[in-house]
């Protein structure tokens, strides 16, 4: 049981910032995950003994735009006459 001095006051729109933040996170969360899938992706492109050796090169890079263009020169390079398939069905 709470006492009503215990709750701390509500500000003007806080309900809908609260909301808002909550959006925001979760959309941020979504776009880390979509690209640990794209390091995975990047990973496979390469032989199973240097998976982890390419897991490193990807976060090596700070940025997402870097590394999402790595993965398209990667498999360019890699999956030759399958290339457009390939990368048309993972999006990019």
């Amino acid at each position: 049981m709470t006492d009503d001095c215990d709750q701390k006051p509500k500000f003007y729109g806080q309900e809908v910032r609260d909301q808002h933040a909550l959006a925001i996170g979760r959309i941020a969360m979504a776009w880390n995950e979509l690209h640990e899938v794209l390091a995975e992706i990047f990973g496979y492109l390469f032989n199973e003994n240097d998976y982890g050796l390419a897991l490193t090169a990807w976060h090596s890079l700070a940025s997402d735009a870097a590394q999402r263009e790595m993965l398209r020169a990667v498999a360019a390079v890699r999956l030759k006459d399958d290339r457009r398939a390939a990368m048309k069905s993972i999006g990019l």
